[in-house]
């Protein structure tokens, strides 16, 4: 009678077993179709930035959206095919991973022991791009910044009074900081500003098209001519956008990436008979893997792509998620490194790069 008892207890407790192992196994293979559906989701998002681009509303939001939130889900699998110990699984969310981080999110890693020197010697130049923001979190903190980074040529965005004039016009504040050196401003409102520790010569304005205009000028350094350009990139039509016109959503999307790109073809125009080194700066509101970007990374080298290291969100400062503020260098110049600074006395981060001069390869 015992071993009767006996062999039921077993009987039930291998059911047991054998139920948990079916569930399991039931588990992993919903994973693993889930992990392979994403995998392809991610190669399709892939295909959409760096081949098909912003031809459909529904690209350019996907573009265009958080790329850090792609990586949500390859952790949530990894740490499910942990506990589940699956090889196969691990190894395909881990792939997932890295086309977030290296392909989506744009991480960089370079190591160089020449390049991450501490401060610059006398053949380099270290320019520092920010947008500000009007100064509303302290023109006299702006100033202090910029001070302390000493940096050789800064460019500035939103460098002007509040629309609202709740807030004085910042440029006095920070120009003081800087006693001796040279400045020039324009752009939509004034809101442009270069400030150099070398001389600035030749100022002129630029419309893009039918959208803003960029502060040019050469500044002398080294007994040669730079050209450097001062942009902030509309991201729509002047006088519209999603909230004032009414326009609807969808050609929301679509006609503000035509903006950027139609400002990134003037520019190509601008500078594609100059013969001096070229600094193009600024916030153009784009971000990498856009034609925009790619218009002018075809001409100019992306100081962050080729010297940065981390994923350089300039915006915003409380939540960074988006790459939008570059210092892109024509070939005469060498990037040593590139950097977003920790700074949170704007609605961005500001950016600084060491260059020197490289010479024509």
């Amino acid at each position: 009678m015992m071993n009767k008892v006996n062999d039921n207890k077993c009987d039930k407790s291998s059911e047991k077993t054998g139920k948990k192992k079916e569930l399991k196994q039931k588990a992993i293979k919903i994973l693993l179709i889930l992990s392979i559906a994403y995998f392809i989701f991610l190669l399709f998002v892939l295909l959409i930035e760096y081949v098909v681009g912003e031809t459909h509303w529904v690209f350019i939001l996907i573009i265009y959206s958080p790329q850090a939130l792609y990586v949500i889900l390859p952790l949530i699998f990894i740490c499910v095919s942990c506990f589940f110990r699956s090889k196969v699984n691990l190894l395909i969310n881990v792939f997932s991973f890295l086309i977030v981080i290296f392909f989506l999110m744009g991480l960089n890693i370079h190591i160089n022991p020449d390049n991450s020197k501490d401060g610059k010697v006398n053949n380099q130049l270290k320019v520092l791009t920010y947008n500000i923001h009007s100064g509303t979190y302290g023109a006299k903190k702006v100033a202090a910044f910029l001070k302390k980074s000493e940096a050789d040529l800064i460019f500035l965005q939103e460098a002007h009074q509040t629309a609202k004039k709740t807030r004085p016009d910042p440029i006095p504040d920070i120009l003081n900081t800087f006693p001796g050196w040279y400045h020039i401003r324009g752009g939509e409102r004034k809101e442009l500003m270069i400030i150099s520790r070398y001389p600035l010569v030749d100022f002129e304005e630029r419309k893009l098209g039918t959208f803003r205009k960029c502060l040019m000028g050469y500044m002398i350094w080294k007994n040669k001519k730079i050209r450097v350009i001062n942009v902030h990139f509309n991201i729509a039509h002047p006088g519209k956008s999603l909230i004032r016109s009414g326009t609807n959503f969808r050609e929301y999307l679509y006609y503000s990436s035509i903006v950027r790109i139609k400002q990134a073809e003037a520019l190509r125009e601008i500078i594609k008979d100059e013969k001096n080194p070229i600094l193009l700066v600024g916030d153009f509101n784009a971000i990498p893997n856009t034609k925009t970007h790619r218009i002018i990374n075809r001409k100019l080298t992306d100081c962050f792509e080729k010297a940065g290291n981390g994923i350089g969100y300039t915006y915003n400062s409380r939540l960074p998620m988006w790459r939008i503020d570059f210092i892109f260098v024509s070939d005469d110049f060498r990037a040593l490194n590139c950097n977003k600074l920790p700074v949170r006395i704007s609605d961005h981060f500001p950016l600084e790069a060491l260059l020197e001069l490289a010479g024509k390869k």
